[in-house]
């Protein structure tokens, strides 16, 4: 199986550091992204991509907009996604429709956790499953 591809939007810079560097420990490739618009671009180039990102704000209730969960869901359609968030944001997250391809990992997160979601979802599109893209392994 040839190394889990993430394209990682991370807007702490710090953590996006140690995230990369995590990953390249774990032998997985990153691109790193800033917005919605660069994910989709990095997608394109890289399809079998596993999306890794905190960034769909939220207000002060915990509250998603309804474009965000929009943007969410559309990711999901083409690629698994990893929404790493604040502690009160999962709560709800069971609530909206997300999709089957994403998952709600809140923070602070254990990395093993983190690293395993993203190796399950490196599988999953190996093996072409559960409507997953087929991709070279």
């Amino acid at each position: 199986m040839s190394h889990p591809r993430v394209v990682l939007r991370e807007d702490d810079v710090a953590l996006a550091s140690i995230l990369v560097e995590l990953f390249a420990d774990e032998h997985i490739d990153v691109s790193r992204c800033t917005s919605f618009e660069e994910i989709q671009a990095a997608l394109d180039d890289y399809p079998s991509a596993i999306v890794v990102s905190d960034c769909w704000s939220h207000d002060s209730r915990g509250q998603i907009s309804s474009l965000e969960v929009n943007e969410i869901v559309a990711l999901g359609r083409v690629a698994p996604v990893i929404v790493t968030t604040g502690r009160s944001w999962p709560a709800r997250a069971s609530e909206l429709p997300l999709g089957e391809r994403v998952v709600v990992i809140p923070k602070p997160y254990d990395v093993d956790q983190l690293v395993d979601a993203i190796r399950v979802a490196a599988e999953r599109q190996c093996e072409g499953s559960r409507g997953y893209r087929s991709r070279q392994c």
